[in-house]
């Protein structure tokens, strides 16, 4: 074969390969562009789900009850809890929790003690993290038991509205497992939002106590200006006979 021919079916093959590399990266290129796009839409329909269910709650038991199956499922949590913080700051009573066994009773305490990881979150106003290695301080019942978790990681996020924490957010994996950036950012900005669902439920549970408060003062006036016109026509009519 003559150098001409070897030298034009060389161009040729290095042509062909140049087209099957360019190929080959744009079809990585796409399935990284299809990945990215699935990821996004996927933390993007959680992201949705949590708020559409928080904005059907009206109280603060029915927010607790909707933030946490939503954390129980984008995160595969094992034991998500909410616990809304004393007015006095000293203790959070459990609203609503899932997985634990056996369950967790409704408005049980919790200590908020400075020594414990979740009364430094309530403190701090931050995120905080703990392993198996740091359990025993981690989560104590108010009277110095410990909360028992499924044994791996737990994640706890103070609650905050208005500049003080309201509430707090635990949720427990089974293992010491490292949250990913996105399940991480999942969990912060859920908790934000939960939190603002929380303040407003709080706000409406007020304006409900205080309109069953001004009805109850309504009625009773209504009763009370009642009983005293019947007392001053019982005495018209005494003074009306003792005339006569």
């Amino acid at each position: 074969m003559s150098p001409l021919w070897t030298a034009a079916i060389l161009a040729a093959f290095a042509a062909v390969c140049a087209l099957a590399l360019r190929a080959s990266a744009r079809a990585r290129a796409d399935r990284r562009r299809r990945a990215e796009t699935e990821r996004l839409s996927h933390w993007t329909n959680e992201l949705q789900s949590l708020t559409g269910a928080l904005s059907r709650a009206m109280t603060v038991a029915e927010v607790a009850d909707a933030s946490v199956p939503q954390f129980l499922h984008a995160l595969d949590a094992g034991t998500p809890l909410v616990a809304v913080v004393s007015s006095d700051g000293k203790r959070a009573l459990v609203a609503s929790a899932a997985g634990f066994d056996p369950p967790l009773s409704s408005r049980l305490a919790l200590s908020l003690d400075s020594a414990t990881l979740i009364g430094r979150a309530v403190a701090d106003r931050e995120l905080h993290s703990y392993g198996t290695d740091e359990r025993v301080n981690a989560i104590l019942l108010e009277d110095s038991r410990p909360l028992q978790g499924p044994g791996g990681l737990t994640m706890i996020a103070p609650l905050v509205a208005g500049g003080r924490a309201i509430a707090v957010l635990s949720v427990g994996f089974a293992t010491d497992r490292v949250l990913s950036s996105d399940e991480r950012e999942f969990l912060v900005t859920g908790a934000r939002r939960t939190a603002e669902a929380l303040a407003r439920a709080d706000q409406y549970e007020s304006a409900q106590r205080a309109r069953a408060e001004a009805e109850h003062l309504r009625r009773r006036g209504v009763e009370e200006l009642h009983e005293r016109r019947k007392v001053e026509a019982a005495l018209r009519d005494s003074e009306t006979r003792y005339r006569s």
